[in-house]
């Protein structure tokens, strides 16, 4: 789908809902993905500035998820250009994107929409080493650990004080201490944070019961992080969840096809050896789409440039050379540009 058509559809979500559209997608193609970060406040303020001061607004959300700071801002400089805040969400929109979702006033969500619970996993060099990505850091969630010291109490029926001091030393021989107090912080951040965004459209005077059960079912009640939430599930958990019309439901997956296009979000780019030609130790693979901010008034896209190594293994003379099935992934550009 080209500009033009992906700005005609989405003036006809526009139209059919009387509503300005913001679209913000984040790749999810193996190496070549990203996450909601903080510099798309820059970018989306630009398309906000261009729009004015409107009735409403809706954000067109595809993302699997990324920094947990920064839906507060970014929810809050939208709802400052409008009466009324939505969020369309076609397909993913897991953790930060979910966090994101809290602060509108109606999500509307297709049938294959999901939401996530929205404790985030903290990366940071203090972690232990991921085994499947090597030398990085793993991944650690804070409701992880706590179902680990659940785990001794309920199961292995540890109940003493001492037996809980050992299971907790067992645990920082492997995750550093100082982790697991950040680890800690974030946890209640993200507490505060969806509170928040649900008391931009929840009176904390009349509806506190409501916001506290929406906010520890999200962060607590539902263990698995990357446990899928559907629109009656939504629903069932208190949001503001709403299944659109026919005609809305087409517009908004019309519009979702042509970013997967544009994009490729259905052509996943792994890093393994069928990349390399022959004999070939390192491809480079340039301007990937891996976020893009759309509006009618313009297109921003963030462009990065990646380039896959395999090390050469040691051979005898005359004999083919053979590479290392390990892929060294380097970025070597990445930019908003506006197209």
């Amino acid at each position: 789908m080209t500009k033009a058509q992906r700005q005609e559809a989405i003036r006809k979500i526009e139209s059919q809902r009387s509503s300005r559209v913001i679209a913000y997608l984040t790749a999810d193609r193996g190496v070549a993905s990203t996450q909601m970060s903080e510099d798309v406040m820059r970018i989306a303020y630009d398309h906000l500035r261009a729009i004015g001061k409107v009735e409403t607004i809706d954000l067109f959300l595809y993302s699997r998820g990324g920094d947990a700071m920064l839906p507060w801002p970014f929810v809050n400089t939208i709802r400052a250009f409008c009466e009324r805040f939505c969020v369309l969400v076609p397909f993913r929109a897991h953790s930060a994107a979910t966090l994101t979702a809290l602060g509108a006033d109606e999500i509307v969500m297709t049938p294959l929409a999901q939401l996530t619970p929205v404790e985030p996993t903290i990366t940071m060099a203090l972690n232990p080493e991921d085994p499947q990505n090597r030398p990085r850091p793993l991944g650690i969630n804070v409701e992880d650990v706590a179902t680990y010291m659940k785990f001794v109490k309920d199961r292995g029926k540890i109940e003493s004080e001492e037996g809980r001091i050992s299971a907790l030393s067992s645990l920082t021989t492997h995750v550093n201490p100082v982790a697991l107090g950040h680890l800690h912080r974030f946890h209640l951040l993200a507490e505060q944070q969806a509170h928040k965004l649900l008391a931009l459209h929840m009176d904390p005077e009349h509806h506190e019961p409501e916001i506290n059960d929406i906010v520890q079912k999200l962060i607590t009640t539902l263990w698995a992080h990357n446990y899928k939430i559907n629109r009656d599930e939504a629903r069932a958990l208190g949001l503001k969840a709403v299944d659109p019309n026919a005609a809305d439901e087409a517009a908004i997956w019309a519009l979702f096809e042509g970013y997967e296009t544009f994009m490729s979000l259905r052509k996943p780019l792994l890093a393994m050896a069928s990349l390399f030609p022959a004999g070939q130790a390192q491809v480079q693979i340039n301007g990937n789409r891996m976020a893009v901010v759309e509006s009618t008034e313009r297109c921003d896209v963030f462009l990065v440039d990646l380039e896959l190594h395999r090390p050469a293994t040691p051979t005898p003379p005359g004999m083919p050379a053979q590479f290392s099935p390990q892929v060294q992934v380097t970025l070597t550009r990445q930019e908003w540009r506006k197209v």
